[in-house]
C-alpha cells in the first residue's frame, strides 16, 4: 500500500483541519471507523511540519498511479495520467491535449518491487516524467495562480502501517 512520489516545486503547507462536511460524515460513522479517522487526524498532526503542496510525480507499490502526475493540496488531484499530455489554464480545469500511448501498456515498463530509473524534468512551466526510458506523462501548467517554477523537493512516503521506500543514486541537475 506504499506510495512514494516526489514533490517538486512545492511549498510547506500544513494539512487543513477537517471540513464541516467531513465532520458531519464522522458523526455518522460506526465507532471503529470514527476511531480510525481520529487516529489519522492525530497522525497528520505529528508530521504536519513536513506536509507539502504542489506537483507530485507519483510512484506507488501496486503500480496504479505510477507515471501519473498528482497535485497535492490544490484540489486538482490527478492532473496527468500515464500516456497523456495535459494543460492547465487560469480558471479552467486541466484539459487533455492528447495521448501518446496507452496508459495500461506503459505499466508494462514499470518494474514492481524492483529498482526503476525515474527522470522528472521540470523546465519552465512543463513537467515531464520518464520511467525506465519511456515517456509516462507531460503536464503544461499555464495557470500562474497555481504554477511555480521554483520550490522545495520532497520524497513522499504515504500509506498504512510500517512502510519502507528506497531511493538511490539521486541527481538534481539545473537545466537553465
Amino acid at each position: 500500500g506504499a506510495n512514494g512520489g516526489v514533490q517538486i516545486r512545492s511549498i510547506l503547507s500544513p494539512p487543513l483541519p477537517p471540513s464541516s462536511q467531513q465532520l458531519a460524515r464522522v458523526a455518522t460513522m460506526p465507532p471503529e471507523q470514527k476511531t480510525r479517522f481520529e487516529q489519522q487526524q492525530e497522525g497528520q498532526k505529528a508530521v504536519a511540519q513536513w506536509n507539502m503542496k504542489g506537483p507530485q510525480p507519483d510512484f506507488d507499490w501496486i503500480n496504479r498511479f505510477t507515471g501519473n502526475l498528482y497535485e497535492q493540496g490544490t484540489g486538482r488531484g490527478e492532473i496527468a495520467w500515464r500516456g497523456q499530455v495535459v494543460e492547465a489554464k487560469t480558471g479552467q480545469k486541466p484539459r487533455l491535449l492528447g495521448t501518446f500511448a496507452d496508459g495500461d501498456a506503459l505499466k508494462g515498463y514499470i518494474r514492481v518491487n524492483d529498482w526503476n530509473q525515474w527522470q522528472i524534468i521540470a523546465s519552465g512551466n512543463t513537467i515531464t516524467q520518464i520511467i525506465n526510458g519511456h515517456l509516462m506523462s507531460v503536464f503544461i501548467n499555464n495557470d500562474p495562480t497555481i504554477s511555480q517554477t521554483k520550490g522545495l523537493i520532497g520524497l513522499e512516503i504515504e500509506g498504512p502501517g510500517v512502510l519502507k521506500i528506497s531511493h538511490r543514486n539521486m541527481w538534481i541537475k539545473d537545466i537553465k
